[in-house]
């Protein structure tokens, strides 16, 4: 497999960073990126497949919760549904 897939959520462990050629069965590590959370149960995990593909990329780390902005003191809140990573209020 050629170099690991690049992921939004989460980057590549730095043992494997510059690597640019692995062998069939090679397996390597992620950690989510700051703001991201790892999801329990799901393994931060790439496999190089006898196709010379990676595995699938599964969603392993969640953007994190941001914490009640509070009230405006000139105005309110209008529309609070999301307040993950990268939401606006």
């Amino acid at each position: 497999c050629g170099a690991p897939t690049r992921l939004q959520f989460a980057e590549l462990n730095e043992e494997h960073r510059n690597a640019i050629d692995f062998p069939v069965g090679k397996t390597v590590q992620y950690t989510c990126r700051p703001g991201y959370a790892k999801v329990p149960g799901m393994s931060p995990t790439l496999t190089c497949l006898e196709s010379g593909v990676w595995s699938e990329a599964l969603e392993f780390c969640k953007r994190k919760q941001c914490s009640h902005p509070g009230e405006p003191v000139n105005g309110k809140i209008i529309s609070l549904t999301n307040l993950q990573l990268g939401s606006t209020v």
